[in-house]
């Protein structure tokens, strides 16, 4: 089931991205669409914004919202966000709004060298 983020999470995962015009994003968790809207403008009409969910319904909403807003440097993907998205691959930043226990050997394949991944924390002493 969908749910609506924290915006203090939100704000606390981007700021961490240090986000900056021209770079390629891969989020896993599309959601809302909420979070990767703020990231293609952060990034700007030359970044890349990628962006995975496993909900189709999701990513098909999303895409439809970008489109209307003008946002053409992102596209939203049906798929399982721990193989990553290779066809537009490197990453210079990653973030995982829903982080499996494990960080995906293909998230660290995938991003450039000096990237950053940002997973979303799981630990009970987390803010939420």
């Amino acid at each position: 089931m969908p749910h609506r983020s924290n915006p203090a999470i939100i704000h606390r995962e981007l700021t961490t991205l240090d986000l900056q015009p021209h770079m390629r994003v891969a989020e896993y968790g599309t959601g809302s669409g909420y979070s990767t809207e703020l990231i293609a403008r952060l990034v700007g009409p030359t970044g890349k914004v990628t962006s995975l969910d496993i909900d189709a319904y999701l990513t098909r909403w999303a895409n439809v919202i970008h489109h209307e807003r003008g946002l053409d440097n992102v596209h939203c993907y049906t798929a399982d966000g721990t193989t990553g998205f290779r066809q537009r691959a490197p990453y210079h930043r990653t973030v995982a709004w829903c982080t499996p226990p494990l960080l995906p050997q293909a998230w660290t394949d995938q991003v450039a060298d000096g990237g950053l991944i940002v997973p979303r924390c799981r630990s009970p002493t987390c803010p939420t």
